[in-house]
C-alpha cells in the first residue's frame, strides 16, 4: 500500500506540474484502491459505487485545481494524507451529529460533473467573501460567534451558550444578543455577496447536491494557504474540534484562545473593506433569511440529524475489490477523464482571453 501511496503522490506532483491528460490519467491509475475504498465505506443512501467513485475523484481533482499551491508543499508524501482527511469529511464516517450547512446523507451529493470554471469561479468569489466579512469582525463578538458557527458547527444555540460559559455571562441573554449579531451578519454578507458576485450569486440554490456540496466544504474547510497562517498545531486543532461527536461538550480557554488567533491570522489574510460596517442590526426571525449559506447550499434550509453505524462497521477498504467495482471504476473514471479535460481546456481559454 505504501509504494501504491507513492506512486500516486508522484502522480498528483507530475498534474499540479503539467495539467495534461496523460498526468490525470495517472493520478487515476495510482488513486484506484484508495478512492475505492472511501466510496465502499460512504454510506450516503441513495447513491450507486458508480456515483460514489465518480464524486469522489471529482472532488479530488477540484480540490487539487483550486486550493493546492505547490510552493506550500513541504513533502510530497502528504499529499495522499491531505486529500484522505478531505475525502473523510465528504464521506462522513462519523458518528450522529448535526450535519454542517443542512448537508445530509439522505440527499445524494452528486452532480460536481457539471462544475465549470464559471461556477468554480463563483465558488471561489463567494469564499473569498465570507472569510472578508469573519475577518472584518475579528475584534468583536460576532468574529467569535460567526468563527464557531461556520468552521465548527452551525447550531447558533450551541455556539452561544459555549461562549457565554467560557466568559461567564448569562447565556439566556447572551443568546438574544447573538440572534442579533448572527442576522447583523447574514445582512452584511447579502450585501458583500450583491457588491462583488452580483445578483447572479443567488444562482448557486439551482445547482446539484454536489457542486452545493463542493461549495459548503470549501467554505467550511481551511484552504492550505489559510492553515499555512495559522500553523499546523492549530490547524489540526481546528480539525479535530470539529470532527468531536459533541465539540462544545467541553468548555476550555484555549478553545477561545485559538479562535481569537484564527480570527487575527484571517485578518492578515483578508484586508479590511468599507463595505463591512455592520448594518443596525434587527428582531430576529424578521421575515428575512438569517442563514443566508445555509439557504443557498440546502434545498429547505433545515438541519438534519443522520444516524450512523457503530464506526468498525466501515472498515472495508482492505477487502478485497470485486469484478463490479472494478467495473464501476473504469465506467466513472472515464467519465470524470472526459469532463476534467473539458474543465481545463476551458479554463485555459478564459484564461487567455482574461490575459489580453
Amino acid at each position: 500500500m505504501k509504494t501504491d501511496l507513492n506512486k500516486f503522490n508522484e502522480a498528483v506532483l507530475s498534474f499540479l506540474n503539467h495539467r495534461k491528460e496523460e498526468a490525470f490519467s495517472k493520478v487515476i491509475e495510482h488513486g484506484k484502491e484508495l478512492v475505492l475504498g472511501f466510496a465502499r465505506s460512504w454510506k450516503a443512501q441513495g447513491m450507486t459505487m458508480l456515483e460514489k467513485t465518480r464524486e469522489i475523484w471529482c472532488e479530488i481533482f477540484l480540490i487539487l485545481i483550486e486550493e493546492i499551491d505547490l510552493s506550500r508543499i513541504n513533502h510530497v508524501g502528504g499529499l495522499a494524507s491531505y486529500l484522505s482527511l478531505r475525502l473523510r469529511r465528504l464521506t462522513r464516517p462519523k458518528e450522529s451529529k448535526a450535519v454542517p450547512f443542512g448537508l445530509s446523507e439522505d440527499l445524494p451529493d452528486t452532480g460536481r460533473l457539471h462544475v465549470t470554471p464559471l461556477r468554480l469561479d463563483t465558488v471561489k468569489k463567494l469564499v473569498n467573501c465570507v472569510r472578508c466579512n469573519l475577518a472584518g469582525n475579528a475584534q468583536g463578538r460576532t468574529g467569535l460567534l460567526e468563527f464557531a458557527f461556520l468552521h465548527v458547527s452551525p447550531e447558533l444555540r450551541k455556539v452561544s451558550n459555549f461562549l457565554a460559559t467560557l466568559s461567564g455571562d448569562d447565556p439566556l441573554k447572551l443568546l438574544e444578543s447573538d440572534k442579533k449579531r448572527h442576522q447583523a451578519f447574514n445582512h452584511s454578507l447579502r450585501r458583500i455577496f450583491n457588491d462583488q458576485v452580483g445578483e447572479d450569486w443567488r444562482e448557486v440554490s439551482d445547482w446539484s447536491f454536489g457542486e452545493r456540496s463542493h461549495l459548503a466544504w470549501s467554505i467550511i474547510e481551511f484552504s492550505i494557504p489559510e492553515k499555512f497562517e495559522f500553523g499546523s498545531e492549530m490547524a489540526s486543532f481546528f480539525d479535530q474540534w470539529r470532527d468531536s461527536a459533541d465539540p462544545f461538550q467541553k468548555s476550555n480557554s484555549v478553545y477561545l484562545e485559538n479562535i481569537q488567533k484564527a480570527l487575527h491570522s484571517l485578518e492578515r489574510l483578508y484586508p479590511k473593506r468599507t463595505f463591512l460596517a455592520m448594518e443596525e442590526a434587527v428582531e430576529y426571525g424578521s421575515g428575512i433569511q438569517s442563514d443566508i449559506i445555509e439557504s443557498l447550499i440546502c434545498i429547505e434550509a433545515k438541519k438534519e440529524k443522520i444516524v450512523r453505524e457503530p464506526e468498525n462497521s466501515y472498515s472495508s477498504s482492505n477487502l478485497p475489490l470485486s469484478d463490479n467495482d472494478s467495473e464501476f471504476y473504469e465506467i466513472a473514471t472515464e467519465e470524470v477523464k472526459k469532463w476534467l479535460l473539458n474543465l481545463l481546456k476551458e479554463r485555459d481559454k478564459s484564461d487567455e482571453s482574461a490575459s489580453r
